[in-house]
């Protein structure tokens, strides 16, 4: 079911909740790019939801969707809760506990050398990397790019979301229990 749609003729995305009903929503895919009606406003058993036009929705759409949401939410974070990592450094196991801190600015498809990140993060002393998994991990050329380049780099799994509610992938993003890899 899709919640989130964008806007025709811009890059605004927006939940359900926030359009007018039927075609007055002035929606897209952003999966697939077909219009969709919004179905917030009258008596039903279902709830709200927007549909395609013309009736065909595919798993690429809600892909699209769950990447777009992901990506959504880590541009509008005012701060981030850095998980724990352990990791060897000359030998030894070294362990750095989860910190929250304050996020400095954030670019969507943000450049890297010959790469895009799906987010970057900045912070005071350091960027990070956000990638977000729904159908395939980040590639390999890339995760050796980030780590020759000491760019610090988290992969979010959101596979597992493919068949569940978005709104539950928005609530674990939203509580950081959306599984993750350092990369």
């Amino acid at each position: 079911m899709l919640l989130y749609a964008t806007v025709k003729n811009s890059n605004s995305l927006l939940h359900i909740s926030k359009v007018e009903n039927g075609l007055a929503c002035n929606c897209i895919c952003p999966g697939c790019g077909s219009t969709l009606v919004a179905r917030n406003g009258g008596k039903t058993d279902k709830s709200h939801h927007f549909a395609h036009y013309t009736g065909v929705e595919s798993t690429h759409c809600v892909m699209t969707q769950l990447h777009l949401i992901a990506q959504d939410h880590f541009l509008n974070l005012d701060s981030f809760e850095l998980p724990e990592v352990s990791f060897q450094y000359k030998g030894i196991e070294l362990f750095h506990p989860k910190v929250k801190l304050a996020i400095k600015g954030a670019r969507l498809e943000s450049k890297l050398g010959p790469y895009f990140a799906d987010v970057l993060l900045e912070f005071e002393s350091f960027v990070l990397a956000i990638e977000v998994c729904v159908t395939h991990q980040n590639e390999d050329d890339k995760t050796e790019f980030y780590q020759q380049s000491k760019i610090p780099s988290i992969e979010f799994d959101l596979s597992s979301y493919l068949k569940r509610e978005i709104s539950e992938a928005v609530s674990d993003l939203k509580e950081n229990n959306v599984l993750f890899v350092w990369l």
